[in-house]
């Protein structure tokens, strides 16, 4: 994790939780470790879903709010792909890896 840094991430628990979901990669988006994040901010993660996995809404609904709890703060959950078609490219590239299978 990066020296600047604004929340100590779970990382083990995040790993741990996404060993148990059809999840191949796991990032947090980059702006999340400014060093002006509100403690009640959400944490932008984006995932990559192994291939052939059936993922519905409800399915990536219930990972939000589970991640949230592991992460302990509000959680904005999307695909990674989903984030290049309506974010700028840097706003994904600049995400730091945290799961990958």
């Amino acid at each position: 994790m990066s020296e600047t840094a604004a929340i100590a991430l779970p990382v083990e628990k995040i790993r741990a939780y996404c060993e148990t979901q059809p999840i191949e990669r796991l990032l947090v988006l980059g702006t999340d470790f400014d060093p002006w994040l509100r403690p009640d901010t959400q944490i932008g993660i984006a995932v990559d879903y192994k291939p052939g996995a059936v993922v519905t809404l409800l399915d990536m609904a219930g990972q939000e709010i589970d991640l949230g709890n592991i992460i302990g703060r509000p959680v904005s959950l999307n695909t990674s792909e989903g984030l290049r078609r309506g974010y700028p490219t840097d706003y994904v590239d600049g995400a730091k890896l945290i799961y990958a299978n």
